[in-house]
């Protein structure tokens, strides 16, 4: 039986003149509400030590609106301002809820500095013609790609979001579909261990790393990184040299070029990186296998104070790809499961199941002290991972 989920697309905007100041605004203005209500929740709870609901919030806002002093806020859409306020009150929701166990940091105020901007551009009766988007106070905005995100009557679109890179704008959204079964009969299931070396490593045996021309590819971007952020530091000196304050306003037309360069360098490299891993991830999900289980990481507590290894650690994209193997798994009605996070996959053995607790996470094979079991560490982690159920049901 199939079952529904939610599938989203982001797709390029191009936008006019009139209608990227129209943006740029819309984005301003729901950063500005952010920026507003954080700072009286906090003097709200120095007080009264609590904090007031998104109903109260809400109400607040409508009166701040109809404020003279604020009636530019009439100029952009209702919604698209309001779901600021909704978004603040989640984000203090999931730091205060004591009933959660996320280790969320508490809302920070939003600056221009970011380059980063986003709003939610509202529902509107009609969501696309001609290939455009429809967005409210500013119209049909047209998108960059043709057909690429499904349209008709029958369809319903959740949750859309406007969003601004540095150097384009976005649109985001999601489409609630049914799951597809492929028509390959299932096969067994997959253990799969994630690294930094080898990126995938199943129990098969098979590893997969980035191939030697995309890491050439890569290599040639970041040294074109490090020239652009030698230039700007210059740039910089100088401003400081002169007394004059690092703004938008006071940078020169080169400095904002290089700005502009260096957001598109790590744009791409970002890219190319995601681009292997969604073919890598699709590849594994078509073998079709009953079962897929993938060890549980939390890559911030991974992080150490090696530079190093914090590099490779955030380009290898560890989190990005569990996170492709679980929903593309939903999508193919393949179950998932994530080994228990304190399963140890990489210090234990697959023959005789004996934990070796001295065993160093820079060792490159594992030996078995009590069988002499020898592998790589990587299809030894992946082979247990394999034999998760099993070893649960004998533990």
């Amino acid at each position: 039986m199939s079952k529904k989920y939610y599938k989203g697309y982001k797709v390029k905007l191009d936008p006019t003149p009139e209608q990227t100041k129209q943006l740029f605004r819309f984005a301003g203005a729901a950063r500005f509400i952010w920026n507003y209500f954080l700072s009286f929740q906090k003097e709200h709870y120095e007080i009264h030590k609590k904090y007031k609901n998104k109903y109260e919030l809400s109400k607040l806002f409508t009166e701040l609106r109809n404020n003279p002093k604020y009636s530019w806020l009439k100029e952009i859409s209702f919604k698209a301002v309001r779901n600021s306020v909704y978004e603040l009150d989640r984000a203090i929701w999931n730091c205060v809820d004591k009933r959660k166990n996320n280790k969320k940091n508490f809302p920070v105020k939003k600056t221009r500095k970011n380059k980063k901007f986003s709003f939610y551009p509202g529902e509107p009766v009609i969501w696309f013609k001609n290939n455009c988007f429809n967005i409210m106070k500013i119209g049909y905005v047209k998108l960059k790609e043709f057909n690429y995100i499904p349209i008709g009557k029958d369809i319903k679109y959740i949750d859309p979001r406007i969003s601004f890179d540095g150097v384009d704008w976005w649109l985001s959204i999601s489409i609630e579909c049914e799951t597809q079964t492929l028509d390959k009969s299932k096969t067994t299931k997959l253990g799969i261990d994630v690294g930094i070396n080898n990126l995938i490593t199943l129990s098969t045996g098979e590893q997969f790393q980035y191939p030697k021309k995309l890491l050439s590819r890569i290599k040639f971007i970041e040294r074109r990184l490090r020239k652009l952020h030698q230039l700007t530091s210059k740039c910089y000196l100088k401003m400081k040299q002169n007394n004059i304050d690092i703004y938008d306003s006071n940078k020169t037309k080169n400095l904002l070029y290089l700005e502009m360069l260096i957001r598109k360098c790590y744009r791409r490299l970002t890219n190319i990186r995601k681009d292997f891993i969604h073919k890598l991830t699709t590849s594994i999900i078509q073998r079709n296998p009953e079962k897929i289980i993938t060890e549980t990481l939390n890559v911030r507590e991974m992080k150490t104070k090696n530079n190093r290894f914090n590099k490779r650690l955030y380009s290898s994209l560890v989190g990005e790809i569990l996170i492709q193997l679980e929903y593309k798994s939903i999508w193919n009605e393949i179950e998932f499961i994530k080994a228990d996070k304190y399963f140890p996959s990489s210090k234990m053995c697959s023959i005789c199941g004996n934990i070796n607790y001295n065993f160093s996470p820079f060792n490159k094979y594992f030996t078995c002290g009590q069988c002499f079991y020898w592998e790589h560490r990587d299809i030894n982690a992946a082979q247990n991972l394999y034999a998760y159920e099993n070893t649960q049901i004998a533990g």
